[in-house]
Order: C-alpha cells, then sequence, then structure tokens
C-alpha cells in the first residue's frame, strides 16, 4: 500500500492534469481500475479512428476539387449566367462555361444547372475521373439549346403566380 500511496502521490504533485488525474484514480480505485479505464478509453479511440467513427463525432470527409464543362446541343460552350451546382455547393455565373469547386470525395456526382430565366436541369449520377487538379466529369453535360430558350423567365414566372393569387388573372 505503501508504494501505491507513494507513486499516487508523486503523480500528483506533477502538477500535469492527465497525470494528476491517473494519480488521484489510483489513489481512490487503485492501479488495476485505473488501468481498465484508461485501457478501454483506448479501444474506443482506436476502434473510431481504425473501424468506424463514433456517432455525433464530427465527420472529416475528403473534399476533392470537381471541374466540368456547359455545352449546347451543338458542342457550343454555353458563357451565359447559367449555375453549377453539386450536392450543396454551388458556382455562378459560370462566364467560361465550365466549373471547379471543392466537393466530397465520391465515385459519382449529381450536378444541377440553372439560370435567372427559369431553366434547371439535374444531371444524376454523374461518374467523376481523376485529372491534374482533382477529379473532373469526362464529358460535358450538354443542354439542348431549346431547354433554355424555352425556360420563361422567373420574374415573369413569379409575377403571374401573384397575380393569380389575389385573383387579377
Amino acid at each position: 500500500m505503501k508504494a501505491k500511496s507513494r507513486v499516487a502521490e508523486f503523480l500528483i504533485d506533477t502538477n500535469l492534469l492527465p497525470l494528476v488525474l491517473v494519480g488521484k484514480g489510483v489513489k481512490c480505485f487503485g492501479w488495476g481500475t485505473v488501468a481498465a479505464f484508461i485501457f478501454g478509453a483506448l479501444s474506443v479511440y482506436g476502434y473510431a479512428v481504425a473501424v468506424n467513427p463514433l456517432p455525433f463525432a464530427k465527420d472529416h470527409t475528403r473534399t476533392v476539387r470537381l471541374s466540368g464543362t456547359v455545352r449546347d446541343g451543338k458542342q457550343k460552350l454555353i458563357t451565359d449566367n447559367i449555375w453549377a451546382g453539386v450536392l450543396a455547393k454551388q458556382q455562378g455565373p459560370l462566364a467560361d462555361g465550365s466549373f471547379t469547386m471543392e466537393v466530397p470525395e465520391s465515385s459519382s456526382y449529381d450536378v444541377a444547372l440553372w439560370n435567372n430565366e427559369g431553366f434547371s436541369r439535374v444531371f444524376t449520377g454523374m461518374p467523376a475521373e481523376q485529372d491534374n487538379k482533382g477529379l473532373k466529369v469526362p464529358f460535358a453535360l450538354t443542354i439542348p439549346a431549346t431547354e433554355l430558350s424555352a425556360a420563361e423567365p422567373a420574374n415573369t414566372k413569379l409575377k403571374d403566380e401573384i397575380a393569380r393569387a389575389n385573383g387579377k388573372q
């Protein structure tokens, strides 16, 4: 009992918080209990790091750079005001018909394109391949020109809905 007491007192006297906690634990519960607690804590930490993250722990998803191009039916880059979004990310307007953004790493992505005139289109399950700057959608996202020009301007659509709601149409 003397040796346990001397080592525990030494740990407490170091004034280093982790060692003080171990010293006080040894003084109250004994070496066996403290060793079992430390072993259990290290086991949970090791499992969380190597096998499966703990619930409610911060997710450290690796992000990568995804890029691609947007073309019309004639394979011409679309340079009008158009936005691109992947998952919860968005970028726009696309001045040169291409996009690049940081996204969570995955083998495929859902890419949404839209403009101010009410056009929107979603490309689901788009594969991604490695390029020199990150990941790239391997082919251009093609939007037929008829779809872009057929879109009703968003402001007109909103005005029509407001007018209908007020009984003016």
